[in-house]
């Protein structure tokens, strides 16, 4: 699919579009990555013949950089815009994938016009070693793997190749896509911006939600394999939201997006059909 330029809330970003039925599904992909990630599911869905779209996220892929500050009322600004206009034809199913489905869980709280939302590797409410790090205001000998080193850009970017593999776990299919993130987490200034940029994130995410106000239906889904988020994660946003569903892959790592697209469209697709239109 070729990507179009949209503007959303005021950042310019990139588009894709499957077209098809209602609900129509937005997807939000996660941290350093790009909307180019939903690409296998964006295709599986438009041959369901369901309607999706997929974007870069503000300060990702090719959209427009974040503004200096907080980055998360950022996001909820350009997600809100998002799921409004793309709700022109009834209410939308919103689907992120980790920082994605922060954002995506942050949306499901407002009054914005959501049919439901489906959560994959929600990274905000996981309990394990190196995220309670990340969210210590001091953080020692860990601030030191967030300098700038001189070392060859060729080096770094096949450590980074490496790293992002890890992240986005096995699968059969986007073998291309540890090369693009790592590309861009170069691009931004290599390892250290990336550290930087999810410490702040780590820190900004604490007691980020209002599980209280979510309303809609919701599908929290993690994969076992996951090496960066831990189940625990889904396993908590699932207690503190009593409606919703508990979906665990055995299989799946951080990002089955782009791992396993025809597995996650079609869980997608069942929930729309079997939780969402109950309600209608």
């Amino acid at each position: 699919m070729t990507p179009h330029r949209a503007r959303y809330a005021g950042w310019t970003t990139r588009r894709w579009e499957a077209l098809g039925g209602t609900p129509r599904v937005v997807l939000l992909h996660g941290f350093t990555d790009s909307g180019q990630s939903w690409s296998g599911v964006l295709e599986a869905l438009a041959r369901s013949g369901r309607s999706a779209v997929a974007v870069d996220l503000p300060g990702f892929g090719s959209a427009d950089a974040l503004a200096p500050g907080p980055i998360l009322p950022q996001l909820d600004r350009f997600v809100a815009d998002l799921v409004t206009r793309e709700a022109a034809d009834g209410p939308v199913v919103l689907v992120g994938n980790s920082l994605g489905a922060l954002a995506a869980l942050r949306a499901a709280s407002t009054d914005l016009p959501l049919a439901g939302v489906v959560l994959i590797s929600e990274p905000s409410c996981g309990d394990r070693a190196l995220i309670r790090l990340f969210r210590r205001r001091r953080i020692g000998p860990l601030a030191l793997l967030g300098l700038p080193l001189p070392l060859p850009r060729p080096l770094v970017r096949r450590a980074m190749v490496a790293a992002a593999a890890v992240a986005v776990g096995r699968g059969p299919t986007d073998r291309d896509a540890p090369r693009r993130i790592a590309d861009f987490v170069v691009s931004r200034g290599g390892p250290s911006w990336a550290l930087r940029t999810a410490r702040q994130l780590a820190l900004e995410s604490i007691d980020c939600h209002d599980f209280d106000a979510v309303r809609c239906p919701v599908l929290v889904a993690h994969g076992a394999r996951d090496l960066i988020i831990p189940v625990n994660s889904a396993e908590y946003v699932h207690a503190r939201i009593p409606h919703s569903v508990l979906d665990v892959r055995r299989h799946w790592g951080h990002c089955p997006q782009i791992a396993f697209p025809e597995e996650v469209a079609a869980a997608v697709l069942a929930f729309t059909d079997q939780q969402v239109r109950r309600t209608a």
